[in-house]
């Protein structure tokens, strides 16, 4: 599971799940699945219920449209952020009735822009034939949700990138080989033979060593949550 789903899935039980049964989202639609999350997209579906319909035995347009506020908010919390911000804009277009009980609702949400203050979000629902049944857009001002403390930093690729920690400790290890080859006096195109010299045998004391040595902290706490 990459870094991104795994905190996109977070995000996700502390917008719906927090106070189970008392919010909103809870009671619409507690059986969401996320189950794809890359930096400016998420992919989730949720099975139908006899609750989530109109008079008609239709998917209820609010359902539509709450679920557009909170895919939106998840689309941004898909790029690091724990806290979304709150909304500026709204809307929803329906296309087609969206589905009956036991039907499931497919719904991908995109993060079109993100500045400094505001974020932009486009949701599209398809049922499981691929069909189109409704789309929305959903603004949000993110305003100081860039510095929250929970937010991670994350890479194109969805994996959490290296903290200040990490990247000196790497610096360290890296300095670690440097020094044993200048003490060795050898090229990585030193011949294999090497290893069954009396210097391997010491290059190999070093290394251990070496090895068993604690990184220095210089005063870095690690971002993440």
């Amino acid at each position: 599971m990459s870094a991104c789903l795994r905190f996109t899935r977070r995000a996700s039980l502390a917008i719906i799940h927090y106070y189970q049964g008392c919010r909103h989202d809870a009671q619409c639609f507690p059986n969401l699945v996320v189950h794809r999350a890359v930096p400016g997209e998420v992919n989730a579906t949720l099975k139908i219920e006899n609750y989530n319909l109109n008079r008609v035995g239709t998917v209820h347009g609010g359902l539509i449209l709450s679920m557009t506020d909170t895919l939106g908010s998840l689309a941004v919390a898909s790029r690091g952020y724990w806290m979304t911000g709150v909304s500026t804009d709204i809307g929803t277009s329906f296309v087609r009735p969206a589905g009956r009980p036991g039907d499931v609702l497919h719904v991908k949400a995109v993060l079109t822009a993100l500045g400094k203050s505001l974020a932009y979000t486009r949701v599209d629902f398809t049922n499981p034939a691929g069909e189109l049944v409704a789309y929305g857009y959903h603004t949000k001002y993110v305003g100081k949700s860039s510095t929250h403390q929970k937010n991670v930093k994350l890479s194109e690729d969805g994996e959490q990138s290296p903290t200040k920690r990490q990247k000196t400790t790497k610096r360290t290890i890296n300095a670690s080989s440097t020094i044993r080859t200048e003490l060795l006096g050898v090229s990585k195109n030193s011949p294999q033979n090497f290893l069954s010299t009396p210097r391997s045998i010491e290059f190999a004391r070093i290394s251990n060593a070496m090895s068993d040595q604690t990184p220095p902290d210089h005063g870095y706490e690690n971002s993440s949550s």
